[in-house]
């Protein structure tokens, strides 16, 4: 499920900023693909037996850290060439780099090609809505998300993201905060 949902994020993020049109939320899309780094936190609530569980992801040029729930280190990866290579903790508490890549995280990203900039509308001062429904997510139309909702900050950059999905026969609902573009540094854990 969590594999799910970050496919999700990130195809969202994918999509949005392959799209156009003249106005403040191309804009954010074109400052997304030119942004040094920036950090994004994602709460979703609803999860069965937890309630609620939060993710941070922080991209800093190609290096990547996405914080893991049920574990106390996070991931750490590293962009090579297209690719996306873990970092390995190692027994001495150093990180090694992974010499195969991570699984195609692309493959997963397959089903989020369907969305489209056209799919939402400026609903107040920078906010968009989704004009449909739902977009599926799967062909058998079993994993959807729907109630998208983008608000931009006063620097045209996404603020949030609202929206809910539902997976597996659980429907989750999820905000991800954007914040420190251009302020945030991913380095490795040093050992002491």
């Amino acid at each position: 499920m969590k594999k799910t949902l970050m496919a999700v994020l990130i195809g969202l993020l994918f999509i949005f900023v392959s799209c156009s049109s003249a106005n403040d939320l191309e804009n954010a899309f074109d400052k997304m693909e030119t942004v040094d780094s920036y950090r994004m936190d994602m709460k979703m609530t609803n999860v069965p037996f937890v309630g609620s569980m939060s993710i941070t992801v922080k991209q800093d040029g190609d290096m990547t850290y996405s914080s893991n729930p049920l574990l106390t280190e996070g991931l750490y990866q590293k962009t090579i060439d297209g690719e996306v290579y873990d970092y390995i903790l190692q027994e001495d508490g150093s990180y090694e780099l992974s010499t195969t890549p991570s699984s195609d995280e692309e493959e997963d990203l397959e089903y989020v090609d369907s969305l489209d900039y056209n799919d939402f509308s400026e609903t107040d001062d920078m906010t968009w809505t989704m004009k449909t429904d739902r977009i599926y997510l799967d062909e058998n139309e079993s994993e959807y998300m729907e109630n998208v909702v983008i608000t931009l900050n006063n620097q045209g950059y996404f603020d949030t993201i609202n929206f809910s999905v539902t997976t597996e026969g659980l429907t989750l609902d999820v905000e991800i905060t954007f914040t420190d573009y251009n302020n945030t540094t991913v380095e490795l854990p040093t050992n002491n």
